[in-house]
């Protein structure tokens, strides 16, 4: 009747509120505190009565009294689990000062001691939810119970029970949260050396013998997660801790579970290597050492949702300068096929058909005909997908890694993958830019050493212009554009468009006769990157007059800024105010570009702002901004 009970308090407390509150009002804690004593005290008898006789009779009473005590224990459990005023229940009652000692009674070898394996767990699990996030219970088995806790640690984490191993673990886990004590004195390499054994839940599955092999794999990962919680709240701000992940060789543990397609808890693995190699540069390089960089790169989705994700990317992140050191490697590296394939590809568009541009010295000839042309495209597509954002991602979330990526590589490396970069990645490329010079302070450290690298920039904006002007004007239905350039590089003499047949083995040279159902989209995007670039440039010229005159060097490429600037049909308010923004930020660098500009773009803003035509009445803004 009475273990009867039991189970259904039990069971009705569990993730209940409201119960566990009524549970506590209604005295349960001092009852059930006094059930366990009751308990402890007639098992202690009937040991004591062993070899007396009636053998049977006291073997069926030990195992009730074994029952109970193990539901006696899952209810206190469950009482104060996630409950803090539960949790401190069991300090005032002394429930906490009950269980510790039960934890470190010697234990038996007799046939009927695997239920006492049973109460063990449970009272562990007393244990656990006590301290989970309760920072006066830590700080009770830190101070008064500190060498039951350190006992109890040393008994049961090197047990050959694998699974009491585990909540052990997950025990040191929640006494370590947010917890400097804890960590200074749990923080000890042979610990280190258990969880991360416990971590690695093949070997869990492997070492485990006897009565207590552990053959399900479920069970294996849930030990795993819990060594990984306690190496979590234990590596947190601790460079003694991370410095013994490294002796240990827990980063390449940590590597290998990412890998490892049948392994679930990859985000907490990420948490633990996160905390690893926080504001640690000899774990950061070693993480790099380990390909890391590509192995939370490829965990990094484009779902908001996607928590594994996130945590990925926190732990690049946290890789500091590191992280740039591998994902700029991979990006160059992503863009070989294209420059190997058709020398200097510079512009892609993916939208059902895809279109490049390749630029070639008049007279070459630069298209091959490769049967896995658009194959091999597609792949590396996939890979600049996932990587732009990325490399974006840590270069505006981080300062130090802007400094450390305009130190170490400049905007060249960036700006020479614009020259052959698929077109429709170009404004990734271009934000990245843009958030590296987008700080003046930043952009003084930018000098732009030789006119190549100017004429790069120009020349990545004038062939958008070309594909907007081509597309406004005659329409193309294409999936390639072979250019045909000057000798000086800064005009477009010729171009030819070619069609690819659905299975990918063939070009031919087609006529276009009629707009593409994608030219629209197609627009925007070469808008865009305009934008992007004259923002860009805008940046490299604040207050350098070195920059302005490499970059403004000719007469054409001016005209292209101020004919940007004047409201005309088909134009953008982005691609309007940064054309804009970068005219006033080279007004006062250039003589003639100034005067030019006066010529030209004052009649326009002053038919603008004098006449109020409709379309300015629309956006007063631009016109203002125009002024």
């Amino acid at each position: 009747v009475l273990e009867s009970a039991i189970v259904a308090l039990s069971h009705s407390v569990t993730a209940n509120p409201a119960n566990q509150a009524f549970t506590k009002d209604s005295n349960g804690f001092a009852i059930l505190s006094k059930l366990l004593t009751k308990l402890s005290d007639e098992l202690t008898n009937l040991k004591a009565k062993e070899g007396t006789g009636f053998e049977d009779k006291k073997e069926s009473k030990e195992k009730q009294l074994l029952s109970v005590m193990e539901n006696v224990a899952l209810c206190i459990s469950n009482l104060c689990f996630q409950n803090s005023n539960n949790q401190e229940m069991l300090l005032k009652q002394g429930i906490i000062g009950q269980v510790m000692p039960i934890l470190l009674l010697p234990t038996g070898e007799t046939e009927l001691w695997w239920r006492s394996t049973e109460i063990t767990q449970q009272m562990l699990f007393i244990l656990v939810n006590a301290a989970d996030t309760n920072y006066q219970v830590q700080d009770y088995l830190l101070t008064t119970g500190q060498d039951k806790l350190m006992s109890i640690v040393n008994k049961y984490l090197f047990s050959s029970n694998s699974i009491l191993a585990g909540y052990t673990a997950l025990w040191m886990s929640h006494i370590s949260f947010n917890s400097k004590a804890a960590q200074e004195l749990l923080v000890i390499p042979k610990y280190f050396q258990r969880l991360l054994q416990l971590a690695d839940y093949k070997e869990v599955m492997s070492i485990s013998t006897g009565k207590h092999k552990v053959e399900s794999e479920e069970t294996a990962q849930q030990i795993s997660f819990f060594s990984l919680l306690a190496l979590i709240n234990l590596t947190f701000s601790h460079a003694v801790a991370q410095q013994i992940i490294f002796d240990k060789n827990g980063l390449n543990l940590m590597c290998k579970l990412l890998c490892d397609d049948k392994f679930e808890a990859k985000k907490t693995v990420c948490f633990a290597l996160s905390n690893s190699i926080r504001n640690n540069e000899n774990n950061q390089k070693a993480l790099l050492k380990l390909n890391g960089v590509n192995l939370l790169a490829d965990l990094i989705s484009d779902d908001e949702d996607d928590e594994l994700s996130k945590k990925a990317f926190t732990t690049l992140e946290n890789m500091d300068k590191w992280a740039i050191d591998g994902l700029l490697p991979q990006l160059k590296e992503v863009c070989q096929p294209f420059t190997a394939l058709l020398s200097e590809i510079d512009i892609s568009i993916s939208s059902g058909k895809q279109i490049i541009l390749c630029p070639k010295a008049e007279g070459k000839s630069s298209i091959t005909e490769d049967p896995h042309l658009f194959t091999r495209i597609s792949v590396c597509k996939e890979k600049l997908f996932k990587y732009l954002p990325i490399f974006n991602g840590l270069i505006y979330m981080n300062e130090g890694v802007r400094m450390h990526t305009l130190i170490e590589y400049g905007i060249k490396e960036l700006v020479n993958i614009l020259t052959y970069i698929p077109f429709c990645f170009a404004t990734q490329v271009l934000y990245i830019i843009s958030n590296m010079t987008i700080d003046k302070r930043m952009g003084k450290m930018i000098t732009l050493t030789d006119e190549k690298f100017a004429l790069d920039c120009k020349q990545a904006l004038m062939r958008a212009e070309f594909v907007e002007t081509q597309l406004l004007q005659k329409g193309k239905s294409i999936d390639l554009i072979e250019i045909s350039l000057s000798e000086d590089r800064n005009s477009v003499i010729a171009a030819k468009g070619y069609m690819n047949d659905d299975a990918g083995k063939e070009l031919w040279e087609v006529k276009c006769k009629k707009i593409d159902v994608q030219s629209e989209e197609i627009l925007m995007m070469a808008k865009e990157i305009r934008a992007l670039m004259y923002g860009v440039m805008a940046n490299l010229v604040y207050k350098r007059k070195d920059n302005a005159e490499l970059i403004l060097n000719d007469k054409s490429f001016s005209r292209l800024i101020i004919n940007d600037c004047k409201k005309e049909e088909g134009g953008s308010v982005e691609l309007r105010s940064s054309s804009t923004g970068l005219l006033v930020a080279a007004l006062e660098l250039n003589e003639d570009l100034s005067a030019l500009a006066t010529k030209e773009v004052y009649k326009d803003c002053l038919n603008d702002i004098m006449h109020h035509d409709s379309k300015a009445e629309s956006d007063p803004t631009m016109a203002r901004d125009t002024l």
